[in-house]
C-alpha cells in the first residue's frame, strides 16, 4: 500500500513540474509574474503558482477557468454572491474611520457613523457637489401618492446652464407630476424673480402668511388662514389738492387709484368697504405742500364709519411756504363686514394760509390679519 501511495505522489509531481513556469519555483511551487502566470498555458485545476510582482499566490480555478488570487481579495476580479455585510466598519480608502458607513437599516452616512436619513453627509467638509457638463446640474425631489405609484408633484434646484440662472422649479408633467407655475429665480447680477400669482386662494390651508406678486409687479403680503380668501387693499390718490380744513373739520382724502384689492374690499367716493369680519392692520401716509408761510400743523386720522378711531391721528408741523411734510401710522383694530374706511385731514393753528395734499402722497393700505 504504501508503495502504490508513493508512486501517486511522484506521478502528481512529475505532472505540476511539467507545465514549466518562467520564474524559479518557491517553496516548491512555480512561480512568475502575475502577467505570466495568468498567460500560461492549460493550467491544471487546482494548480497554485507564486506572482514574483505581487508577492502572492494564485490558484486554477477549473470551474471558472481562471486564477484565483489567494489570501487578501483585492475585490476587483470577481462578482459577490451574497449581500456584502460590513457591520461596524467602514469603506474608506486608507483603512481609517472615515469615508461610508451603512448602518442596520441601509441608511448611509458620508463621514459619520450614525447616520439619522437615508443620506447623511457630515464633516467639516461636508458638502455635495454636482458637475454636469454642457446641461443644467440639479437636485430632484419628487413626491408620491400613498400608494407610491403616482408621482404627484416634481420640485428641484436647477443650475441653468444656459444663463447661469439659480431655480427652484417645478418640473411638473414632464415627469409625471403637476404642472404648476414659473420658477422662483435668482439671477448673476443678484435680481430674484417671482413667480406670478393670480389666484384668489392657496391649496395650503396651513400657511397663514405669504408673498404675492402681481401682475403690475407690486409684491404683495396676503393671508390665508384656514382657507380664506387673502385680504389685502391698497389705493393712492394720484392728483393731489386737496385742502386740509381748519380747526376741527375734517376733509376726506382722495384715494382715486385702487392698486391692489386681493378678497373683496370695494373703493367708493375715496371710502372703503370691508368684506369680512376680522382683525386688520391699517396703514396710511399723508403729505402735503404748504402753500403760503403759516406756523401750524395738520392732523391725520382713520375713520371708521364717519368717526373717528381713538389713536389713529398723527402729526405734521408746516412751517415755509414751498415745503413738503409728510405724516404716517399704522393701527390694529378688529372690524366688522361693510364697515366704511376713510382718511381724513384737519389743520390746526393759524388760520391765515392753505396746505393741500400732493400728488401720489395719499396712500391708504389695509390687511386682514385672521
Amino acid at each position: 500500500m504504501k508503495i502504490i501511495i508513493y508512486v501517486l505522489f511522484f506521478t502528481t509531481v512529475l505532472t505540476i513540474n511539467a507545465q514549466v513556469f518562467p520564474g524559479t519555483p518557491v517553496s516548491g511551487f512555480p512561480s512568475g509574474t502575475t502577467a505570466e502566470i495568468i498567460a500560461f498555458p492549460n493550467p491544471l485545476q487546482g494548480l497554485v503558482a507564486y506572482s514574483t510582482n505581487e508577492h502572492v499566490f494564485y490558484y486554477y480555478d477549473g470551474g471558472t477557468s481562471s486564477w484565483v488570487r489567494l489570501g487578501n481579495d483585492n475585490l476587483g476580479n470577481h462578482t459577490a454572491t451574497q449581500n456584502i455585510i460590513m457591520g461596524p466598519n467602514w469603506i474608506s480608502g486608507d483603512g481609517g474611520n472615515e469615508g461610508i458607513f451603512i448602518d442596520n437599516i441601509g441608511e448611509v452616512g458620508i463621514g459619520t457613523n450614525n447616520p439619522e436619513r437615508l443620506l447623511h453627509v457630515a464633516g467639516t467638509n461636508g458638502g455635495i457637489r454636482l458637475d454636469r457638463y454642457n446641461n443644467d446640474a440639479f437636485f430632484l425631489f419628487v413626491n408620491f401618492s400613498d400608494a407610491g405609484t403616482t408621482v404627484q408633484q416634481n420640485w428641484g434646484f436647477v443650475n441653468e446652464n444656459a444663463n447661469n440662472h439659480f431655480q427652484i422649479r417645478n418640473f411638473g408633467t414632464a415627469l409625471g407630476g403637476i404642472g404648476i407655475g414659473d420658477p422662483f429665480e435668482i439671477k448673476p447680477n443678484n435680481q430674484i424673480r417671482f413667480p406670478e400669482y393670480t389666484g384668489t386662494n392657496f391649496d395650503d390651508n396651513t400657511v397663514t402668511k405669504l408673498l404675492g406678486v402681481q401682475t403690475n409687479g407690486d409684491i404683495v403680503k396676503v393671508d390665508n388662514t384656514l382657507g380664506n380668501t387673502p385680504s389685502f387693499f391698497e389705493a393712492y390718490d394720484s392728483t393731489g389738492g386737496t385742502a386740509a380744513s381748519e380747526n376741527g373739520t375734517f376733509t376726506t382724502l382722495n384715494l382715486n387709484v385702487q392698486r391692489i384689492n386681493q378678497g373683496g374690499f370695494v373703493l367708493n367716493n375715496d371710502i372703503v368697504t370691508v368684506p369680512t369680519n376680522g382683525v386688520y392692520e391699517i396703514s396710511y401716509s399723508a403729505t402735503f405742500t404748504v402753500n403760503t408761510n403759516f406756523n401750524s400743523r395738520i392732523e391725520t386720522i382713520i375713520e371708521l364709519n364717519g368717526g373717528e378711531i381713538a389713536g389713529s391721528s398723527s402729526y405734521v408741523g408746516l412751517d415755509n411756504f414751498g415745503d413738503i411734510y409728510s405724516s404716517s401710522k399704522t393701527i390694529l383694530i378688529s372690524l366688522s363686514a361693510g364697515d366704511e374706511i376713510t382718511i381724513a385731514s384737519n389743520r390746526l393753528g393759524s388760520a391765515n394760509g392753505t396746505a393741500t395734499t400732493v400728488a401720489g402722497g395719499t396712500n391708504l393700505v389695509i390687511k386682514k390679519l385672521n
